[in-house]
């Protein structure tokens, strides 16, 4: 996609927060290199976030690509203050979101069988250990509306807090709340009876 330099680079020693902070503000002073290092450590996050949305390769390497261009274009007007990755995550969300809207497509979201990927759950009454396909989650997960499956993903897959998604999504942050405890309560459900 972009000049592939960084086959050196340590990703555990780009990741530190204090090390990334510092490529952050290099980037955003136009240093090319630091923008390659920060796109060697989110490009393939950004893909896998948007691929499981448009389930569409072609389409999502498109999106990633249109993300990273802006990504370029703007991260001289980045507030230093603010969180990089939940900026980076709400220019993905609103450039799949743009896309859904061109093509006039609903939104659906599938689960990859990653083992990366962890779903859990604050419910102790109820064991994800019966579950055997990915396929289960997946089908749970096409059941549900499109808002509630991205909060979950966003909350679950990629660590965000409820404020962050509120802002990425231009949420109040109850709404998020609701929307993540509708997402948990109808994927129970259905797992429920999958398990059976």
């Amino acid at each position: 996609m972009f000049l592939n330099i960084l086959d050196a680079v340590d990703e555990k020693l780009v990741t530190n927060s204090g090390i990334q902070k510092e490529i952050i503000d290099k980037a955003r002073m136009g240093d090319i290199e630091s923008f390659e290092k920060l796109l060697f450590i989110y490009e393939k996050k950004i893909f896998n976030y948007i691929f499981t949305i448009v389930r569409q390769k072609q389409d999502a390497e498109d999106l990633t690509q249109e993300t990273f261009i802006k990504v370029y274009k703007n991260l001289k007007s980045l507030n230093p203050d603010l969180s990089f990755k939940a900026w980076l995550y709400k220019i993905a969300t609103n450039a799949t979101i743009d896309w859904f809207r061109k093509n006039g497509k609903k939104s659906e979201l599938l689960l990859l069988d990653d083992q990366e990927s962890k779903f859990e759950t604050i419910d102790k009454n109820f064991s994800y250990i019966r579950i055997e396909t990915a396929k289960d989650i997946s089908d749970a997960l096409n059941t549900i509306k499109p808002e509630y499956r991205t909060v979950l993903l966003l909350f679950y897959w990629q660590g965000f807090s409820y404020e962050e998604i509120a802002s990425m999504l231009s949420l109040p942050l109850n709404t998020v709340k609701t929307y993540l405890r509708r997402a948990k309560d109808s994927v129970k459900e259905v797992l429920s009876g999958a398990t059976k």
